[in-house]
């Protein structure tokens, strides 16, 4: 049903603007409407009739679903010059001579417009220093359309597209004499947005946080980045140190660091018993930290994966499987359906994917080689087997999550990480570790702060650990970037070769299951 939906989203993408808005709705309808009537008729055919109208219905709702979405993203704005009040949505990021942000024009009547502005910077009184996220401020200034904006030459990365995807509708440049702080009301933004901007100034906080306890620089960037999901703190050099040595999906928040934190909460309360208690209060935390660290793709994917796995949990079933994600891919597409251009997106559902159909082939493979150097004896020493299970684990998952997004990888970034492997085996661990002394050392400055103790000691300890770890992790990752042929650069892959080498992969892992199925039913055969 996820394919079909994506398969009537992209029609919808391609001749949408052609056709009328209702056109989609009511083709679905149709189909819907003949799939009742006909239930009640008695044929061997008819089952596959029906699954046949509800594809097509499918098709017309994705159709019908990003025509809506792209036609709620466009706005004309005045050629001159206008004066307009907005508050800051993301934290100001230092570029050269300016400063760039994300805001909210409020307007009287009519929903908020989302802008990327690009503040000038004046080096007199810093006055830019003084803004932050959830600041309102009224400006001075023209703002184009992101109907204008050209294509990039010689890159895959489509910057209108994830405009559109950020449901951004405009560009501003604001000199730096043509603004000022104000007071805005926030009256007209949804209430989902007002918690947002709350909870971003929470996080704003947890960053300053980092910096009074002795992180600063590449260490409280990276810790901010992994915990908080704020990368504006990454310099251009550590961006490209993680990329080469392929660690760039550490600094996404995603399903391990969500994951850690669900599995935490959980843990407490199944120790006292209260397992529907647990669920109801760990997954609105899980959605609240979601919306703090700023609502990207891999993590809301990861949040409505942990939602759907909580939920069955509660009726006996424990298992993440090919419908979870099918299920999450479907309700982020109907809620956001440009959400699928989103390379995030893209790149989470497919280490997914790796995962849930890669995983166990690979790890049976790799034991059945280990067994065969070690003639059977690692299975017979616990400690040797604990390790072996942990290793092989890792390069299984690695090779899995591997297989399925390199091709993204060389067609959006244009090069491929040669010691990926390496890389997660030092980067895993060592993030793992970031993770619950990060988690550790929030939680004392939040007992710190509602209960009035000071717990300086331990908390200066655990900056010390966090400022340490990430020390490390820079410098290892740094060592296996320097490494000879460390990556393959400048590919180009279009769109177009990139679904070939998908198509590519799927063959050689249909052709290698049913090599291995025809294999055991001949041994199964000799054995009679």
């Amino acid at each position: 049903m996820a394919i079909v939906l994506i398969l009537g989203i992209f029609f919808g993408d391609a001749v949408g603007g052609r056709l009328p808005l209702w056109s989609g709705l009511a083709v679905a309808g149709v189909f819907l409407a003949v799939y009742l009537l006909s239930r009640p008729i008695k044929s061997r055919f008819m089952p596959l009739i029906h699954s046949i109208l509800l594809y097509l219905a499918c098709f017309a709702v994705g159709f019908y679903l990003i025509s809506v979405d792209k036609r709620k993203n466009s706005y004309a704005f005045p050629a001159e010059n206008v004066a307009f009040d907005a508050v800051l949505v993301t934290e100001p990021v230092k570029k050269g001579k300016i400063v760039q942000c994300e805001m909210l024009v409020v307007r009287q009547h009519g929903k908020p417009l989302r802008i990327r502005a690009s503040v000038l910077r004046d080096t007199i009184f810093n006055r830019y220093q003084h803004l932050h996220v959830g600041d309102g401020i009224h400006a001075w200034a023209a703002i184009e359309s992101t109907d204008s904006i050209a294509p990039r030459e010689g890159s895959n990365f489509d910057f209108k597209r994830w405009l559109e995807v950020h449901d951004i509708v405009g560009q501003t440049f604001i000199f730096h004499s043509n603004w000022q702080k104000t007071s805005v009301s926030l009256q007209s933004l949804s209430l989902a947005e007002r918690a947002k901007l709350r909870l971003m100034k929470l996080r704003q906080k947890a960053v300053e946080t980092l910096h009074v306890s002795g992180l600063d620089g590449a260490e409280q960037a990276i810790v901010a980045a992994m915990v908080l999901g704020d990368k504006s703190a990454l310099t251009t050099e550590i961006r490209e140190t993680y990329s080469v040595s392929g660690a760039s999906h550490v600094l996404a928040l995603s399903g391990l660091h969500l994951g850690i934190i669900y599995f935490l909460l959980s843990f407490i309360f199944v120790r006292m018993r209260w397992r529907i208690a647990g669920q109801l209060f760990s997954l609105p935390l899980i959605w609240l930290f979601a919306l703090m660290v700023g609502f990207s793709s891999s993590v809301v994917r990861a949040a409505t994966m942990l939602t759907v796995y909580g939920i069955v949990a509660l009726f006996g079933r424990k298992s993440f499987s090919l419908n979870t994600l099918s299920l999450a891919a479907v309700i982020m597409l109907v809620a956001h359906p440009l959400v699928l251009w989103d390379v995030g997106f893209q790149l989470s559902f497919m280490a997914v994917l790796g995962i849930l159909v890669f995983y166990s082939p690979i790890y049976e493979a790799l034991w059945r080689v280990t067994d065969k150097i070690t003639m059977g004896k690692a299975r017979k020493i616990r400690a040797v087997e604990v390790f072996l299970n942990w290793t092989l684990g890792l390069t299984a998952v690695s090779l899995a999550t591997q297989l399925l997004t390199a091709p993204l990888v060389m067609h959006y970034f244009g090069r491929f990480p040669t010691y990926f492997l390496p890389t997660n085996f030092v980067a895993i661990p060592l993030v793992t570790l970031i993770l619950y002394v990060a988690a550790a050392f929030f939680l004392v400055v939040a007992a710190e702060a509602l209960l009035g103790v000071l717990l300086l000691p331990v908390k200066q300890f655990l900056a010390t650990a966090l400022y340490r770890l990430s020390a490390l992790l820079n410098s290892s990752l740094e060592t296996i970037a320097s490494w000879p042929g460390s990556s393959i650069e400048n590919i180009r892959l279009s769109g177009l070769q990139t679904i070939l080498l998908y198509f590519l992969i799927a063959s050689v892992a249909i052709i290698v299951v049913l090599l291995r199925r025809n294999i055991r039913n001949n041994r199964l055969a000799k054995m009679r």
